[in-house]
């Protein structure tokens, strides 16, 4: 498919964001999003989504000799980076505009985008927060789309979030069930259809008992201005500081060539 046949389909045109759907938002740290990309779009970046995955995948071993994580999916990172055409799908302004409607925030940049594969046959995702992997940002607003290549029938579903849990920071699923907070899937949802969370939300999902793989794309965005906060003893936060903010430090603005911003309301 050619570079022309992208002009029957543009990314940078206004999604509307009510502000109900911001205020839900804001009150259960997720929402649900319909119809973000139409089946054309998709036709044009799900195959070159899916050609740098099988490229860049380094994961070779059976499903039963991998750890948990491994058992839950197979994870590429920044595909920006590595195809010209899908830098264009990421750095969407449509998507950006999306992500800093919903933190009530001016501008957002890159914090990065991943591609979680979950196979045939693969394992469940634990119960986790973003955040305590992301290094924390000053004000910490993060945000992520993830967004199904394929359908996803009711028997796979999307994302469980534990509604509300992102206004405690770190908690686990035991203290987040005795605060009575409740767990909300959204079940089925089509190709090109979102949902966004934030980054401190407690998520997980479930095994893929189908015969095909879950393809998904995520892109996480954060507030613009944000300072870097020291990572302290956290080695996942001083990996992330190194790959994503190369030559950044504590209270330095994270603002690298690997952050572009992606949308800014003043100039929109």
């Amino acid at each position: 498919m050619s570079e022309l046949s992208t002009s029957s389909f543009d990314l940078t045109r206004p999604y509307p964001v009510t502000s109900q759907q911001i205020s839900t938002f804001q009150k259960k740290g997720h929402i649900k999003l319909e119809n973000l990309v139409n089946r054309q779009a998709l036709d044009f970046y799900r195959p070159l989504i899916k050609q740098t995955v099988n490229q860049y995948n380094q994961e070779v071993r059976p499903l039963k000799e991998r750890d948990t994580f491994g058992q839950a999916f197979l994870q590429t990172i920044n595909l920006w980076q590595k195809n010209k055409a899908i830098k264009k799908f990421v750095t969407a302004k449509r998507f950006g505009k999306i992500a800093a409607d919903l933190l009530k925030v001016d501008r957002v940049r890159l914090y990065l985008d991943q591609s979680f594969f979950k196979e045939a046959g693969g394992g469940p995702t634990p119960w986790h927060q973003d955040n305590n992997y992301m290094i924390e940002l000053d004000p910490d607003k993060k945000i992520t789309m993830w967004m199904p290549l394929v359908d996803i029938p009711e028997t796979l579903g999307s994302l469980s979030f534990v509604s509300g849990s992102h206004n405690y920071k770190e908690i686990t699923l035991k203290k987040a069930l005795k605060e009575i907070l409740n767990i909300e899937n959204y079940g089925k949802l089509n190709a090109g259809d979102a949902t966004f969370h934030d980054g401190w939300i407690l998520h997980s999902a479930n095994g893929n008992p189908l015969a095909i793989d879950r393809e998904v794309m995520t892109i996480t965005y954060y507030a613009d201005p944000a300072k870097i906060v020291a990572p302290g003893t956290n080695e996942a936060r001083q990996s992330h500081l190194k790959t994503y903010f190369p030559q950044r430090y504590e209270e330095e603005f994270a603002d690298t060539w690997l952050n572009p911003l992606i949308y800014d309301r003043n100039i929109d």
